[in-house]
């Protein structure tokens, strides 16, 4: 991290999936995302935060185990579907929450883009 101990933020969208299961294509892109995220992120801290909805929780799973991420994903409703001002809103709590950490949100389509633009 830097010395401005700020949160940095990685968003990630949920492995590829059919009926909520990550397909097999789909694990292996989260985990050669993982594996990149590793590379360039060393050993620092991580915390961990997906959607609750299967397909999230699997791939925030995947990440974690990548990682060595602690033991626990925390879930958050908002990553599901929220709007704008409420990804804002957690944005903001996750920074007091985890000042020197990077955090990774697994959330889904939508979600990504409006945080994207």
């Amino acid at each position: 991290m830097s010395d401005t101990s700020r949160p940095q933020f990685i968003f990630m969208r949920h492995g590829d999936a059919v009926s909520g299961e990550l397909t097999e294509g789909g694990i292996a892109r989260v985990q050669a995302t993982a594996t990149r995220i590793k590379e360039l992120i060393g050993d620092e801290r991580v915390v961990i935060y997906s959607s609750p909805l299967t397909r999230a929780l699997n791939t925030a799973q995947l990440v974690k185990n990548i990682l060595g991420a602690g033991d626990k994903i925390y879930t958050h409703a908002v990553l599901k579907g929220g709007n704008f001002k409420e990804l804002v809103d957690l944005f903001r709590s996750l920074c007091e929450k985890h000042p020197e950490s990077h955090i990774i949100c697994v959330t889904h389509q939508p979600q990504c883009e409006d945080v994207m633009g």
